[in-house]
């Protein structure tokens, strides 16, 4: 009864273990840290700031204009 039990308890503990080890990445998390981390190795070493000070570009943008009617 003692080894059953003591089987039973460890093959539960491995097998969930390692189910939930290989459970998929949602949300992508991890692959979200590995992009953000290639991004800032590849700015700095081309010596650009990590973040731009305008995220949108500002010629593209179309503003209403100043006229309310």
């Amino acid at each position: 009864m003692k080894v059953g039990f003591f089987l039973g308890i460890s093959v539960a503990l491995v097998i969930g273990g390692t189910f939930i080890h290989y459970l998929p990445d949602h949300g992508m998390r991890k692959w979200a840290r590995r992009e953000a981390e290639r991004l800032i190795r590849l700015r700095e070493k081309d010596g650009l700031p990590l973040i731009q000070e305008n995220y949108y570009d500002a010629s593209k943008i179309i503003l209403p204009s100043s006229n309310e009617d």
